[in-house]
């Protein structure tokens, strides 16, 4: 710990400093920068003294490394003299921030000692206003005890400045701390594996192959075809795409990140035209549905054609309103037979329209393709999938 960090914690509350150290730090008996009182009681400071010449307890913490999923600790022990709380500092105490260090705090304790001691971070710590829910990167953390100066069974050191509920603090004048490395563990979700198909959606665009992190994956799709969905781990992929056996003429090469779940890497826009050639990750809404649902999915990926709307043709209520280009939506329905068709939006007159037979526990997505006044004309295509029930 720098200089600098020492007075600030002789600025801010029991005239403590903190001593750095891996494993645990130990009180000891009597704090000697305040002489101490003979009573047997803890001195301001946070220490603890002598009576009629016996040790009275001494405050302790051992903090281990460990692995968390970022929204909490586990302290392996803590012994407290005189009750109070367990604190967890991030590592900007060792720059000598010592209030705004403070990222969770346990219950409060009674006296004694405690093991295995789970410290909830980012919760809600009077004085606190934190940007973030849980560590997101491995990191450093202190552990300190901290007493109940008052009485209240609240942790109010941040709140008060350092006024009230200083830490336990040895014979030195140091607060009783213990550091270890916390390592965040990956999200199962990051670690799961992701559905992932390609569509052409392109009007000008030949036939394409498609290559995955180098390996052709997809060959020859033409417009307005979508492929079956790829299992794939989640993760980022290189994706590049060509034309059609011909793989010198490169129409996009990015790495895109793929997290769990079901998507569409979609290719949509011109190669030459007002819409720039793009490629789009939309997200396949695979949500439960109710027993007898369907699920229809909407992309508008006309690049001439206005925003639009989506209807039933039967009954004229709309699925989707006023979808503009390069964007979509999901709903679920009946299952059933239906017409849906293509409006501009808040038109009366449909442009073009599809039928479909939509059964229970399936998802559809219907994608608006080509163009409104040349050819490859409008059209409305509709891909199941029974990837999910």
């Amino acid at each position: 710990m720098t200089d600098k960090t020492r007075r600030r914690f002789l600025q801010i509350g029991s005239g403590a400093v903190l001593l750095g150290g891996v494993g645990h730090v130990v009180a000891d008996d009597h704090n000697e920068s305040d002489g101490g009182n003979e009573s047997g009681e803890m001195n301001e400071s946070g220490g603890m003294n002598e009576s009629d010449g016996e040790m009275e307890a001494t405050a302790m913490v051992t903090f281990e490394d460990q692995t968390t999923d970022g929204t909490w600790v586990t302290v392996a022990e803590a012994m407290l003299p005189e009750g109070g709380f367990v604190t967890i500092h991030d590592s900007s105490l060792l720059d000598g921030e010592v209030l705004g260090s403070v990222i969770g705090v346990s219950e409060a304790m009674e006296a004694g000692e405690m093991s295995d001691v789970e410290v909830p971070l980012f919760g809600d710590i009077p004085g606190t206003d934190f940007d973030r829910e849980m560590l997101e990167e491995d990191e450093t953390l202190i552990a300190m005890p901290h007493m109940d100066s008052n009485d209240s069974g609240a942790y109010e050191f941040v709140e008060s400045e350092g006024e009230v509920d200083g830490p336990y603090v040895n014979d030195a004048g140091d607060p009783v701390v213990a550091d270890a490395m916390v390592t965040v563990e990956a999200d199962d979700e990051e670690e799961g594996s992701a559905s992932v198909r390609v569509a052409h959606l392109s009007p000008d665009a030949p036939n394409v192959d498609v290559y995955v992190d180098g390996e052709l994956t997809i060959e020859d799709l033409p417009f307005g075809d979508v492929t079956d969905y790829l299992e794939l781990p989640a993760g980022t992929y290189g994706i590049e795409i060509t034309a059609a056996g011909d793989a010198e003429t490169v129409v996009f090469d990015q790495d895109l990140e793929v997290p769990a779940g079901a998507f569409t890497i979609a290719a949509i826009g011109e190669l030459e035209g007002d819409s720039a050639f793009e490629v789009t990750v939309i997200e396949d809404d695979v949500s439960e549905l109710g027993e007898g649902e369907a699920r229809v999915s909407a992309f508008h990926a006309s690049p001439d054609a206005p925003n639009v709307d989506i209807r039933v043709a039967e009954t004229g209520e709309a699925l989707f309103e006023d979808v503009p280009y390069g964007e979509g939506g999901s709903v679920a329905v009946p299952a059933g037979d239906y017409r849906l068709c293509i409006y501009p939006a808040g038109g009366d007159e449909a442009v073009i329209g599809a039928d479909v037979s939509l059964e229970a526990g399936t998802a559809y997505s219907a994608f608006a393709t080509g163009y409104v006044g040349s050819e490859p004309m409008l059209d409305l295509s509709v891909a199941a999938s029974d990837t999910w029930d």
